[in-house]
């Protein structure tokens, strides 16, 4: 009989090297997923807030509350956002016939692998308003 020792330490050796690249992709992509999902709770907000900026007229039609809401927009964002997100715009005005704020944000993998680097997400979120969602409703 032939001796076998040593053959399954060259096969882990050889393998070892891929499942690691696999381990750090699943780990890099959950990373980016948190990331975005971060970015974006952050761009919601921010966007809403500045919708809720928006006035109401005697006659109960909405009027944006235009450079004011996108405004309140930015200083939520700046306080909600994580540290690797960065405001990219904040509009606030009609939307077909809607008062809505519209909010850009970006954000950036986290770029472990060197041959992919670090590439930028970027998020948007959307508020319209509602009746009784006004600061001033409230």
């Amino acid at each position: 009989m032939k001796a076998r020792g040593g053959q399954i330490l060259v096969f882990f050796a050889l393998l070892l090297p891929f499942l690691v690249l696999i381990l750090l992709g699943a780990l890099e992509a959950a990373v980016d997923v948190l990331r975005v999902q971060e970015t974006m709770a952050a761009a919601d907000l921010a966007a809403h807030a500045g919708v809720q900026a928006a006035v109401v007229t005697v006659d109960g039609r909405p009027v944006p509350a235009g450079d004011a809401g996108a405004h309140r927009a930015l200083q939520v964002f700046l306080m909600q956002r994580p540290p690797h997100a960065r405001l990219v715009e904040a509009r606030c005005g009609h939307s077909g016939v809607r008062v809505a704020c519209r909010v850009a944000a970006e954000t950036e993998t986290v770029g472990w692998f060197p041959f992919i680097g670090r590439r930028p997400i970027w998020v948007s979120a959307i508020a319209y308003l509602v009746p009784g969602a006004t600061r001033g409703e409230q």
